[in-house]
């Protein structure tokens, strides 16, 4: 049994000094930093699925700490006489992103779409979707990654 213990030691003290490096040579970024680069992220993200077009920009705001607000704006624009939707679906961790409708669009013309969802964690996924119809998600653009 003595054995297996001073055996044991040596692993235990290796793994503590790896701990200690890697603190010590760690990036000091503060909660703050990390927040204002967050904020200055933002991505422009463009959809089109048949006659419609979705175009905007996304970002993470707010941040602090490991949460942040995601605000997106944009224009739904259709050239067509069809109903056209833009869905947004929230996928957090390894849970199913179930999509919920932002904006609809029957006929030619132009409609804002505006998103406001707070409290992000850094393992959320936001996907936006372009959809004929306004009822579901059943004909629709390929998923798009908002942030």
């Amino acid at each position: 049994m003595a054995r297996k213990t001073l055996q044991i030691l040596p692993r235990v003290a290796v793994l503590a000094s790896c701990a200690t490096l890697l603190l010590t040579f760690s990036p000091a970024a503060t909660a703050a930093e990390a927040s204002a680069t967050a904020q200055q992220a933002e991505n422009a993200w463009t959809m089109t699925h048949g006659t419609a077009t979705a175009t905007g920009t996304a970002s993470r705001v707010n941040g602090e700490a490991l949460y942040t607000d995601l605000v997106a704006h944009g224009e739904l624009t259709n050239t067509g006489s069809e109903c056209y939707s833009v869905w947004v679906g929230i996928k957090q961790d390894l849970t199913p992103a179930f999509p919920f409708k932002r904006a609809t669009l029957c006929g030619e013309g132009t409609e804002s779409v505006n998103l406001s969802v707070p409290n992000l964690m850094p393992t959320t996924t936001v996907y936006g979707y372009l959809c004929r119809g306004e009822q579901n998600t059943e004909d629709c653009s390929a998923p798009l990654r908002l942030v």
